[in-house]
């Protein structure tokens, strides 16, 4: 057999080039954010109902501490969606924007921002904010209203304020789709701001309402645009006087709505009227809402739902949104989520497909209170009976007994010893006969193979107060293990179990005020012992670990370093940590909680702080291109047995890795063999594979794959290994290579050689 004339990284390169153009695009690892279940808290924005895609789109605003936001967000009638453009309109508040169904884009114009009024416009096509820069257009302007006459087939402008007039103006302007024209009616309302307009296509007419005039009253008058001027309208009875409301048309109702608002200085409405062309009727007194103004507002005709979101409560932006059926408001299930938080419980229920989160701390207050995640939204429990509130609490979930038990951390004063159990209906404490001190900041994880869950360290929360003891849970009681090995006391580490080695991991924390750990130890059901790996995270406390299966990895994210918090990410593979750089971002962070998605196969992260702000986020890591190791076609027999080719125990192919291959069976001594590295199982040298070869001598053998490489093996005791460099080459993800190993083996045929079966390596990372 050829002697290789291959150095393992002349090799690698070689493989990393001759796949390059025949892999398969596919993602690098990466975090990805489950956008907020709501967008973030607002008021002063605008919003317009997007018929073609079928969205409400709201842009910009006022957050909740004041500051401007330059934001696009879609809602599909579930979720509330960050989009992104490569250009958008400066961050703004109280500007004006309307779909325009005959061309297929929302129109916004103007609003302000922290120096003046602004005066351009920009048309948004579902993916992309374009700027327009029309000939004429009207003054810059503020609190004006935008809404489609569909009598003209035009964007009608009407009103709004102006910086350094002091005042509002009367003015009409409508887009055609490519200029704004003044229009000069023979009648018009009066100069006005903070007022609301809304489309009514069934009748072709343009229904304005309130606002607030120059004199700083409210006003409480009906106007309707026809196409060519304003009539004004006197029902016999009217919403009272109002500024700051909001209007949208409900088609399937054929009804104009109008919503809150404010009079006086600080008077909050929270009522609904609905317009039918010559009548006001009053559908509802006091919303569920509650009174706000400056809220966004839109019918959803996909779900023929109004959408109410945001606006301002009197204290704060709202982060609410709500839906109107045409007889009640109801919360939408998916904008709730749970407060931010650091350093509470989270793990994942697969037989019920959910992540749970319980208790942690809020900053301001410690949490009791129990949410699950479905893949799309949050959801809180309300159990009658659950534990107390509490910070530094761990949580695993035993997957044996289809459990998620929470353990210990402390309340205001006191750390805690009590076990509870989550079913997915309700909390029951357990009454051990045995169980570890009282403690927070622990560690725990869940041993699969022996089905227990395993406990380390903690403190009680005075300084030199920390732990070092390992419990184990069996479902009915905690035992305390006495190893041989211990890893030295510490707080605020993390756990995780390696299901493919079978070894629970352990990694850093803190000891004392500032001592912070970066050692590494693993819990093999008996004993610790200390890894000695050549590069590893730096010392830190409050980072979250969770086993990925499917990569054979523990991936390590965040925690505090001394000198801040860290964003990096780091996988443990059973022998070396390697610092990965996945592509998306996530927010330094720590006291963050992970936990495996087996369903989706992804770690999720929730949650943490970074020192000054706490976080309710959620991310995923993932990769498109997921390790795989798959064996294909039968050996044939030599005087040793049948080779049999093999990944070795817990190797994946991955990049940035060495992958290990073991031949067993093989003839008595050192035989001579060989691994056969090749890119195809169809075709070699221009003949379909396989390739029979008992033509040749050697009868019940086949060439399974190509064999464009081959490197001499080294036989010991009837076994040989093979490891395989594999770079940090992105071309390699997802690509396929092929492995079969040859031995010369004079007595078992003619030709005096073998071979095994083949295995197909799927490159990830």
């Amino acid at each position: 057999m050829a002697q290789s004339r291959y150095s393992s990284a002349r090799f690698s390169t070689r493989i990393a080039i001759l796949v390059a153009l025949a892999a398969p695009a596919s993602a690098q690892l990466e975090w990805t954010r489950f956008e907020p279940s709501a967008m973030p808290a607002r008021r002063e924005m605008a919003s317009a109902y997007d018929a073609v895609r079928q969205q409400v789109l709201c842009f910009g605003g006022r957050s909740a501490t004041g500051a401007l936001l330059a934001d696009t967000w879609v809602w599909d009638g579930l979720l509330w969606s960050l989009r992104n453009s490569g250009s958008s309109p400066t961050a703004r508040r109280d500007h004006a924007m309307a779909y325009d169904p005959n061309r297929g884009y929302c129109v916004l114009f103007g609003g302000r921002n922290d120096t003046g009024t602004l005066g351009d416009t920009w048309l948004w096509d579902g993916t992309t904010w374009t700027q327009r820069s029309p000939s004429t257009a009207p003054l810059a302007r503020a609190s004006h209203a935008m809404a489609f006459d569909a009598q003209s087939g035009e964007i009608v402008l009407f009103g709004g304020e102006r910086t350094g007039s002091g005042s509002s103006d009367d003015e009409t302007w409508t887009w055609n789709g490519d200029r704004w024209v003044q229009r000069t009616p023979a009648s018009r309302p009066s100069a006005r701001h903070a007022h609301a307009m809304a489309g009514d296509v069934d009748r072709h007419r343009v229904v304005l309402f309130g606002g607030r005039a120059n004199s700083g009253f409210a006003l409480a008058d009906t106007w309707e645009w026809n196409g060519s001027d304003w009539l004004l309208r006197a029902p016999a009875g009217s919403p009272r006087d109002r500024y700051d409301h909001v209007m949208t048309y409900d088609a399937a109702r054929r009804r104009t709505l109008l919503c809150g608002g404010g009079y006086g200085n600080a008077e909050r409405l929270a009522d609904v009227w609905s317009w039918n062309g010559s009548s006001w009727q009053q559908l509802s007194t006091a919303a569920p809402p509650g009174g706000r103004w400056n809220a966004g507002f839109a019918f959803d005709a996909a779900r023929a739902r109004s959408v109410l979101f945001g606006g301002w409560d009197g204290t704060s932006a709202a982060p609410d949104t709500w839906l109107w059926d045409g007889v009640a408001w109801t919360l939408a299930a998916s904008t709730r989520r749970p407060p931010v938080r650091v350093y509470g419980a989270l793990a994942f229920d697969p037989s019920r497909a959910l992540l749970v989160l319980f208790g942690g701390d809020g900053g301001t207050a410690t949490l009791g209170d129990t949410w699950e995640w479905n893949g799309l939204a949050w959801a809180e429990r309300a159990p009658t009976n659950a534990p107390s509130t509490r910070y530094g609490v761990v949580g695993a979930f035993d997957a044996a007994r289809g459990e998620f038990v929470v353990f210990g951390g402390r309340n205001f004063a006191t750390p805690l010893a009590d076990t509870w159990i989550w079913n997915g209906a309700s909390w029951t404490q357990r009454t051990p006969g045995s169980s570890p001190p009282a403690r927070q900041y622990h560690a725990m994880a869940y041993d699969s193979a022996r089905q227990r869950i395993v406990l380390f360290g903690g403190t009680t929360g005075c300084t030199g107060c920390e732990f070092s003891d390992t419990w184990e849970w069996d479902g009915l009681t905690w035992t305390q293990q006495h190893p041989t090995h211990v890893p030295p006391p510490r707080s605020s580490h993390a756990l995780a179990f390696d299901a493919l080695r079978g070894r629970t991991v352990l990694f850093g924390g803190r000891y004392s005020t500032s001592l912070l750990r970066s050692d590494t130890w693993e819990w093999d059901g008996n004993d610790w012992l200390a890894a000695s790996p050549s590069a590893a995270p730096s010392a830190r406390s409050g980072h979250t670990m969770a086993y990925q299966p499917s990569r054979g990895r523990v991936v390590l994210v965040g925690g505090w370093i001394g000198s801040g918090v860290d964003p990096t990410t780091w996988e443990w593979d059973g022998a070396v940590w390697l610092r990965r750089s996945p592509s998306g971002w996530i927010v330094a962070r720590n006291g963050g909680m992970s936990a495996y998605d087996p369903i989706a196969d992804r770690v999720l992260l929730y949650g943490g702080g970074n020192g000054t702000t706490l976080y309710t986020d959620l991310f995923r890591y993932s990769s498109a291109a997921l390790p795989a190791v798959s064996a294909f076609g039968a050996a044939c027999t030599g005087s040793g047995g049948t080779p049999t080719l093999r990944a070795d125990t817990g190797q994946l192919p991955l990049l940035a890795s060495p992958f290990t291959t073991v031949v067993t069976d093989l003839p008595a001594g050192t035989p001579p063999a060989a691994i056969l590295i090749g890119f195809s199982k169809d075709w070699f040298s221009g003949f379909p594979l396989p390739i029979e070869l008992g033509p040749l001598g050697m009868p019940g053998c086949w060439l399974l794959q190509s064999a464009d490489i081959s490197l001499t093996l080294g036989a010991v005791g009837g076994t040989a290994r093979f490891t395989l460099p594999i770079c940090d080459c992105p071309a390699l993800l997802g690509a396929a290579l092929f492995q079969q190993a040859a031995i010369v083996d004079a007595s078992a045929n003619p030709f005096g050689l073998t071979l095994s079966n083949a295995l197909e390596l799927r490159i990830g990372s």
